[in-house]
C-alpha cells in the first residue's frame, strides 16, 4: 500500500456494477495464478499472497461480506500447519482486496499483483 490506510476488520461485497465485474475478473485472475496446484494447502504454502486474495475476495463476492476473525479461523482450522507457516502474508492480501473492494484499487502498488489497479 502506498499510504497507511484504516483497513477495516470487514470486507463488504461492493454494489457498483461495473467493479463487481472488475472483481469478477481479478478473481479469475487469481484462480488461474493458483490453479496449477490443486490442494488448497499447497496452494497456500507455494504462493500464498495469490491464495489469500483468491480466498478472501471469493468470500467476498459469493457471501456478501469477508470478516477477518471469521476467514481467519476457518482457514486455522482447514490448514493449521500451513496457516502458521504462512500467515504472515494475510495482512497484505487483507488490504489488497480492502482497497479493491472499497476504492477499485487506487492505494494498490501494481507490484503487490503483479497486475494494475482495478481503476
Amino acid at each position: 500500500m502506498t499510504e497507511k490506510l484504516q483497513v477495516s476488520q470487514v470486507i463488504e461485497r461492493p454494489k457498483d456494477e461495473e467493479l463487481l465485474a472488475r472483481l469478477q475478473e481479478k478473481l479469475e485472475e487469481y484462480r488461474v495464478r493458483i490453479g496449477e496446484y490443486s490442494h488448497p494447502e499447497q496452494q497456500m504454502l507455494l504462493l500464498p499472497g495469490g491464495y489469500f486474495k483468491h480466498r478472501i475476495l471469493k468470500t467476498v463476492l459469493d457471501g456478501g461480506k469477508a470478516e477477518w476473525g471469521t476467514l481467519t479461523g476457518e482457514i486455522k482450522h482447514d490448514f493449521p500447519d500451513a496457516w502458521e507457516a504462512k500467515c504472515s502474508h494475510f495482512p497484505d492480501a487483507w488490504a489488497v482486496i480492502w482497497d479493491y473492494c472499497v476504492h477499485a484499487g487506487k492505494h494498490t502498488i501494481s507490484g503487490m499483483t503483479g497486475q494494475p489497479g482495478l481503476a
